[in-house]
């Protein structure tokens, strides 16, 4: 299918999803909003319930009041008791027709009569034809009281259509000693100008209101008032119990509370639905669902009526769009099939002139066409080519991975791979394949694209042997650094070691310039060692082979060290080293070893070439990085020399010249270590004026220091069971052991030396050392691994110091002698002053020192 068609129906069935998640999205909040409104409406129908019970039962009361009233008072007792007596007296008939005729006016009284103690009817007004009804001779007969005053059950009358009640007031004997009943007043109660004008009155809130009484008889339900919608019904429309109309469907249950449904109209409504227990009736309060949802209703059907218009203009804009596609898609498709067969007599062109073998092989593994580069490649005609199976043009030793590699082009749609073919003569040579399973007119193919690289494998061949040849000059470049390492550190360890026993024995009245002498032979000493390390580091750098072991230490707690190391040296010339440390964040990933290396180099640098003045010390936060600068007051680096400042043995003519000693390799060396630690250098200077060297690092932020935080002194392990130490030396080497044996004896410390680490683990079963030091060249039959091990594991000794002593930096090897168990590692050549910080680090007894 077209892709802008594709696109087309996409977009389409994207829009139907939107339309659909709009008009659910607006039914949702149509839905609450539409809750929202009814639990405030149920609110106002529950005040308002409240508001005209009070008004049925305080109406209700001012009836049976006024009877009451009636009944207690004297002048009307009065009157009515001697008419009672005398019934034929005209002028008390007048006056009592007069006084009923009074409670008429009001309309709120339809009637009136007066009748004797049998309910015998003596005197009328108005000339309706009103008669007790049942339940109101009942009550009477059952009534013994004389202050008796009942208001009855709503009644009917037929011929007016007026529903009423019979007030009925007892009437005493005056004559008598004792209260006795003489008759009645009975008024007929008009509840359409009364009650029902009150009911409704207090309705501000909607038109739709409509409080209505009902009174239950057995399973039937009457309407007591006229019902709005209904006019002149009252006492004549019913309902049942329990049916579907709101008022049957609540009363059923006794229930007090708020429902919807249907009322007598059919109209859906919300009702709230209350019990009179005083009158046994009940009062329902309802709103018109409708009315209340009426602007909701409104924007819900304007926004839905939207959305539909929206869709069917959609839909007639996608159908237009559609056919205008499906239209172009025909076009498109027949142009392609003019195109592909202009395409295919191109590719049987292009296929002749490749330069790449290109072969047809149909699904019996029979080639059926080839180009002219396959038959120039393989020696064949055309026609002995194409009937040769695709096996016959591989090696022997290759034909029976062919079907492995069929499956391969098979099941990833298309492979690459190198194999060995043959020609016409048998003659072999290698190919490169590039195969994929094609279709022509509804039959599958395999085609494969061959190319002769046979030359490229001679050439492979002779890199490989050229880079076994570099690999074997670079081996033997190790082991020819190593030797020299080995061979010239360890006779300067024994000379240095002499030398500082020397200084500390020769007494100067003997030998008065015996401090220049030792300073002298020292430094010449350290300066060869020195140059010696830089030249291994130089071509471990070269040749890759220098692996860093990454720590997260204080940049300023590193400067203050270095600081300590060199004040000495400074000291002599009469300069000062002093510090400003302005970076907050000052922890930073690095190489312990290199880092200490790369600096000594550069502040060395700046005391050899500082001779007034002083050496400042800065570190400074900038964005992610720190900045440690080293700034002198020296002399200074002309401009021209600063681009081969840290380059490999370059030296300026002047200033940083040859009136300075050294092979010009330190600043280069430290310019490669921190580039390895993801770091760089810059430089800034003015002759006679001062340098100042920056190294920038990346800062290592706050979230990784819990992991990474140097401890300090975790390292450090207290012993105090003996008070003179005792170590252990390991040494097959008598000269290297003697010279630790002197530093042992001068710093007052027991010292046993072992030639071999044969009998290492009885000796220490039997001794109680606390520090072993041994050497990694001494020619053992054990590994030092090995031995290492079994002290921490076979004989437990588990916080024992164990300090290597190495020709020169282990490189890549400082992590895996530190995780074997090695507690430190030192570096030949060293001195007294090295032995005792590590005897100090380690054990915290009292070391004599002489």
């Amino acid at each position: 299918m077209n892709k802008n068609l594709i696109n087309t129906h996409r977009n389409f069935f994207l829009f139907l999803i939107l339309i659909c998640a709009l008009l659910f999205l607006g039914y949702t909040i149509y839905s609450v909003e539409t809750q929202k409104i009814i639990s405030s409406e149920v609110d106002n129908l529950e005040t308002f319930s409240a508001s005209e019970e009070g008004v049925v039962l305080k109406w209700h009361e001012e009836i049976i009041e006024q009877g009451r009233q009636f009944h207690s008072s004297k002048i009307i007792s009065n009157l009515f008791s001697e008419y009672l007596k005398n019934p034929s007296n005209h002028i008390l008939h007048l006056n009592i027709s007069d006084f009923l005729k009074s409670q008429t006016r009001n309309k709120k009284v339809l009637t009136g009569f007066v009748t004797d103690v049998n309910l015998k009817t003596l005197l009328k007004i108005n000339g309706y034809r009103f008669q007790p009804t049942e339940n109101t001779i009942a009550a009477i007969k059952k009534n013994t009281l004389s202050d008796f005053v009942y208001l009855s059950e709503p009644q009917l009358h037929t011929e007016t259509n007026t529903p009423y009640q019979e007030l009925v007031i007892a009437i005493d004997d005056h004559s008598a000693k004792s209260k006795i009943i003489a008759g009645y007043l009975i008024l007929i109660i008009n509840l359409r100008e009364g009650l029902f004008r009150e009911l409704n009155k207090n309705n501000i809130a909607r038109s739709s209101y409509e409080s209505i009484l009902l009174k239950k008889k057995k399973d039937e339900l009457t309407y007591i008032n006229d019902v709005k919608y209904v006019p002149n019904f009252a006492l004549r429309l019913n309902t049942k119990v329990g049916a579907e109309e709101i008022p049957g469907k609540r009363i059923a249950h006794y229930e007090k509370g708020t429902i919807e449904g249907i009322d007598y109209r059919g109209e859906k409504v919300i009702a709230y639905i209350s019990y009179l227990p005083s009158l046994d009736w009940y009062l329902v309060v309802k709103v018109d669902k409708r009315e209340i949802l009426t602007e909701t209703n409104k924007v819900f059907y304007i926004s839905a009526g939207s959305v539909v218009l929206a869709l069917v203009l959609f839909g007639i804009i996608f159908g237009t769009i559609w056919r205008k596609e499906k239209i172009e898609q025909l076009q498109k498709e027949l142009e392609l099939q003019l195109d592909k067969a202009v395409l295919s007599q191109k590719y049987e062109t292009l296929s002749k002139l490749a330069n790449d073998a290109i072969i047809l092989i149909d699904d019996n593994l029979k080639i059926v066409e080839a180009n002219d580069k396959a038959f120039e490649m393989y020696g064949f005609s055309q026609i002995e080519l194409e009937k040769l199976p695709l096996i016959s043009i591989h090696a022997m030793e290759v034909r029976s991975r062919v079907q492995e590699v069929l499956k391969k082009i098979r099941t990833e749609n298309g492979y690459v791979y190198e194999t060995i073919h043959i020609n016409n003569r048998g003659d072999s040579f290698f190919v490169e394949v590039s195969a994929r399973y094609i279709e022509i007119n509804s039959k599958e193919y395999l085609m494969q694209i061959c190319r002769n690289v046979e030359e490229r494998k001679k050439i492979e061949l002779e890199l490989r042997n050229a880079k076994a040849k570099a690999e074997e000059s670079d081996k033997l470049k190790g082991n020819f650094l190593s030797m020299i390492s080995h061979e010239v550190r360890t006779p300067l360890n024994i000379i240095l070691g002499v030398i500082d026993i020397l200084n500390l024995t020769v007494n100067k009245a003997i030998l008065p310039s015996r401090d220049n002498l030792f300073e002298m032979v020292q430094r010449n000493s350290k300066r060869l060692i020195t140059l010696i390390s830089d030249m291994i580091d130089i071509s471990r750098i070269q040749s890759n082979d220098l692996s860093l072991n990454f720590e997260i230490r204080n940049a300023e707690t590193i400067l203050m060290e270095l600081r300590t190391e060199f004040e000495a040296d400074a000291k002599m010339k009469g300069i000062q080293i002093i510090e400003r440390f302005n970076a907050p964040e000052n922890f930073i990933r690095i190489d312990v070893e290199r880092f200490y290396q790369a600096l000594r180099n550069i502040i060395s640098n700046a005391i050899k070439f500082t001779q007034r003045g002083g050496i400042t010390l800065i570190t400074e936060n900038y964005k992610d990085e720190i900045h440690i600068s080293i700034k002198d007051t020296g002399i200074g680096i002309a401009p021209e020399f600063k681009n081969s400042l840290f380059k490999f043995f370059r030296q300026a003519e002047e200033g940083y010249g040859r009136n300075y000693e050294g092979a010009g390799l330190g600043l280069a060396i430290a310019k490669k270590f921190l580039e390895m630690m993801n770091g760089r250098i810059e430089v800034q200077s003015e002759v006679n004026v001062g340098s100042t060297f920056t190294i920038i690092l990346p800062k290592v932020k706050s979230e990784f220091l819990s992991k990474f935080q140097d401890n300090g002194s975790a390292e450090v392990v207290s012993k105090n069971s003996v008070l003179k130490p005792s170590v252990l030396i390991v040494d097959s080497k008598k000269e290297s052991a003697f010279t630790l044996e002197i530093i042992m004896n001068k710093l007052g410390v027991d010292y046993y030396v072992l030639p071999e680490a044969t009998s290492i683990f009885q000796f220490i079963k039997d001794k109680n050392i606390d520090a072993l030091f041994m050497n990694l060249n001494y020619h053992g039959n054990i590994g030092y691994e090995k031995i290492v091990e079994s002290i921490r594991m076979d004989l437990n000794l588990i916080d024992l110091p164990i300090i290597a002593i190495a020709d020169g930096p282990v490189n890549g090897s400082r992590e895996r002698l530190l995780a074997c168990g090695f507690s430190s590692i030192i570096h030949k050549p060293f001195t007294m002053e090295t032995i005792s910080k590590v005897l100090y680090k380690y054990i915290s007894k009292d070391l004599t020192h002489s």
